[in-house]
Protein backbone atom coordinates (compact mmCIF):
# COMPACT_ATOMS: atom_id res chain seq x y z
CA UNK A 1 0.00 0.00 0.00
CA UNK A 2 2.53 2.15 1.02
CA UNK A 3 4.75 1.11 -2.49
CA UNK A 4 1.27 2.52 -4.13
CA UNK A 5 0.87 5.77 -2.58
CA UNK A 6 4.76 6.51 -3.27
CA UNK A 7 4.43 5.65 -7.16
CA UNK A 8 1.35 8.37 -6.95
CA UNK A 9 3.33 10.96 -4.98
CA UNK A 10 6.05 10.79 -7.62
CA UNK A 11 3.40 11.72 -10.04
CA UNK A 12 2.77 14.89 -8.57
CA UNK A 13 4.67 17.57 -10.42
CA UNK A 14 5.20 21.35 -10.10
CA UNK A 15 2.43 22.20 -13.00
CA UNK A 16 0.03 20.52 -10.59
CA UNK A 17 0.85 22.32 -7.44
CA UNK A 18 0.94 25.70 -9.23
CA UNK A 19 -2.78 25.22 -11.03
CA UNK A 20 -4.12 23.92 -7.44
CA UNK A 21 -2.43 27.56 -5.70
CA UNK A 22 -3.62 29.40 -8.70
CA UNK A 23 -7.30 27.70 -8.04
CA UNK A 24 -7.62 28.47 -4.57
CA UNK A 25 -6.32 31.93 -5.41
CA UNK A 26 -8.92 32.67 -7.84
CA UNK A 27 -11.73 30.10 -7.21
CA UNK A 28 -12.39 29.28 -10.69
CA UNK A 29 -10.30 27.41 -13.09
CA UNK A 30 -11.09 30.15 -16.04
CA UNK A 31 -9.13 32.17 -13.87
CA UNK A 32 -6.39 30.18 -12.89
CA UNK A 33 -5.89 28.86 -16.44
CA UNK A 34 -5.61 32.58 -17.02
CA UNK A 35 -3.11 33.76 -14.21
CA UNK A 36 -0.96 30.64 -15.63
CA UNK A 37 -1.52 31.32 -19.10
CA UNK A 38 -2.72 27.79 -19.32
CA UNK A 39 -6.11 26.91 -21.01
CA UNK A 40 -8.86 25.68 -18.83
CA UNK A 41 -8.58 21.95 -20.15
CA UNK A 42 -5.23 22.25 -19.20
CA UNK A 43 -5.44 23.54 -15.61
CA UNK A 44 -8.44 21.01 -15.17
CA UNK A 45 -6.50 18.58 -16.15
CA UNK A 46 -3.95 19.54 -13.81
CA UNK A 47 -5.91 19.35 -11.26
CA UNK A 48 -7.53 16.00 -11.63
CA UNK A 49 -4.44 14.04 -12.10
CA UNK A 50 -2.97 15.90 -9.06
CA UNK A 51 -6.38 14.82 -7.18
CA UNK A 52 -5.82 11.23 -8.47
CA UNK A 53 -2.39 11.08 -7.49
CA UNK A 54 -3.24 12.17 -3.96
CA UNK A 55 -6.30 9.94 -3.74
CA UNK A 56 -8.75 12.88 -2.54
CA UNK A 57 -11.01 15.22 -3.81
CA UNK A 58 -8.90 18.41 -3.19
CA UNK A 59 -11.52 20.81 -4.50
CA UNK A 60 -15.34 21.44 -4.89
CA UNK A 61 -16.23 23.49 -7.50
CA UNK A 62 -19.94 25.09 -7.78
CA UNK A 63 -22.68 25.42 -10.85
CA UNK A 64 -21.38 28.38 -11.65
CA UNK A 65 -17.70 27.50 -12.19
CA UNK A 66 -16.37 29.43 -8.90
CA UNK A 67 -15.13 26.78 -6.06
CA UNK A 68 -13.14 26.55 -2.88
CA UNK A 69 -10.62 23.63 -1.93
CA UNK A 70 -11.32 21.16 0.66
CA UNK A 71 -9.51 20.14 4.09
CA UNK A 72 -7.38 18.02 1.57
CA UNK A 73 -6.95 20.64 -0.44
CA UNK A 74 -5.97 23.31 2.13
CA UNK A 75 -3.65 20.36 3.36
CA UNK A 76 -1.65 19.91 -0.21
CA UNK A 77 -1.69 24.16 -0.09
CA UNK A 78 0.32 24.06 2.88
CA UNK A 79 3.15 22.21 1.11
CA UNK A 80 2.89 24.54 -1.66
CA UNK A 81 3.65 27.23 0.38
CA UNK A 82 6.74 25.70 1.58
CA UNK A 83 7.93 23.77 -1.40
CA UNK A 84 7.49 27.40 -3.29
CA UNK A 85 9.77 29.19 -0.74
CA UNK A 86 12.49 26.43 -0.64
CA UNK A 87 12.65 26.36 -4.11
CA UNK A 88 13.30 30.52 -4.30
CA UNK A 89 15.73 30.43 -1.40
CA UNK A 90 17.47 27.58 -3.44
CA UNK A 91 17.85 29.46 -6.55
CA UNK A 92 18.70 32.75 -4.11
CA UNK A 93 21.71 30.96 -2.93
CA UNK A 94 22.68 29.45 -6.60
CA UNK A 95 22.40 32.65 -7.56
CA UNK A 96 24.11 34.08 -5.30
CA UNK A 97 26.79 31.68 -6.23
CA UNK A 98 26.73 32.14 -9.48
CA UNK A 99 27.22 35.93 -9.07
CA UNK A 100 30.38 35.63 -6.45
CA UNK A 101 28.71 36.36 -3.36
CA UNK A 102 28.38 33.55 -2.01
CA UNK A 103 30.05 30.09 -1.90
CA UNK A 104 33.70 28.48 -0.42
CA UNK A 105 37.33 29.71 -1.58
CA UNK A 106 39.74 27.26 -0.10
CA UNK A 107 43.10 29.25 -0.01
CA UNK A 108 46.54 27.86 0.67
CA UNK A 109 49.82 29.83 1.68
CA UNK A 110 53.49 28.59 2.34
CA UNK A 111 54.68 29.06 5.68
CA UNK A 112 56.38 32.75 5.15
CA UNK A 113 52.45 33.40 4.32
CA UNK A 114 51.60 33.40 7.52
CA UNK A 115 52.64 36.42 8.33
CA UNK A 116 49.99 38.21 5.62
CA UNK A 117 47.88 35.90 5.14
CA UNK A 118 45.58 36.42 8.30
CA UNK A 119 44.78 39.78 6.98
CA UNK A 120 44.33 38.91 3.90
CA UNK A 121 41.26 36.70 5.04
CA UNK A 122 40.05 38.86 7.23
CA UNK A 123 40.29 41.60 4.33
CA UNK A 124 38.27 39.13 2.43
CA UNK A 125 35.66 38.06 5.07
CA UNK A 126 35.13 41.81 5.62
CA UNK A 127 34.26 42.46 1.92
CA UNK A 128 32.86 39.10 0.89
CA UNK A 129 30.48 38.30 4.24
CA UNK A 130 28.72 35.65 2.63
CA UNK A 131 32.30 33.72 1.26
CA UNK A 132 33.39 30.99 3.52
CA UNK A 133 37.17 31.28 3.36
CA UNK A 134 38.92 28.61 4.56
CA UNK A 135 43.05 29.20 5.00
CA UNK A 136 45.68 26.64 5.14
CA UNK A 137 49.36 27.28 5.77
CA UNK A 138 51.58 24.56 5.32
CA UNK A 139 55.10 23.91 3.42
CA UNK A 140 55.02 23.65 -0.15
CA UNK A 141 54.34 19.79 -0.59
CA UNK A 142 51.49 20.09 1.52
CA UNK A 143 49.89 23.27 -0.21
Amino acid sequence: MLKKFMTHLNAVTLKQLRALAAFSQYGSVTLAAGELNLTVPAVSTQLKALEENFGASLLVRDKGGQGALTRQGDEVLKAISRIEAALEGCNNSVQAMNSGRSGFVALGVISTGKYFAPQLVAWAKQVMPNIRIDLKIGNRQEI
